[in-house]
């Protein structure tokens, strides 16, 4: 179960300049932060020795997104060829998660986030580490 309140995402497409088929579109799009409530079942059966046992566990996690925003650009030559780039800005430091007794860690490193060595990237992806 995902319980997710208060998340919104904010899109803007913009047709900048067009000259017959030609034509230049910027976009920018923003996710807001937001916290995702998850609950977890895991149910494991084991067997050693004509021994069967059954161990079921049920663990809530809270799971903190950071903000999201990007930039991109479509330029259209002509009707059948267009390129697209973009770029895109996570703060993944703030990307963590909690557990029931309230320990928080980095999904995306598995351990504690004082221990965690994932960088801060901010600007346009350049890494910058956390103090």
């Amino acid at each position: 179960m995902i319980s997710m309140p208060g998340n919104a995402t904010i899109g803007l497409l913009w047709d900048a300049w067009a000259k017959d088929e030609k034509r230049l579109t910027i976009g920018w799009v923003l996710h807001t932060p937001f916290t995702a409530d998850l609950s977890r079942e895991t149910e494991t059966t084991s067997i050693l020795d004509e021994q069967v046992s059954h161990l079921c566990t049920h663990e809530s996690i809270e799971m903190d997104f950071p903000l999201f925003t990007g930039l991109g650009l479509n330029y259209r030559f002509f009707r059948r060829l267009e390129h697209c780039s973009g770029r895109s800005m996570d703060d993944w430091s703030k990307f963590e998660q909690r557990d029931e007794k309230g320990h928080a860690s980095s999904p995306l490193a598995e351990a504690l986030l004082e221990k965690s060595l994932i960088p801060r990237q901010c600007g346009w992806g350049r890494n910058i580490s956390s103090p």
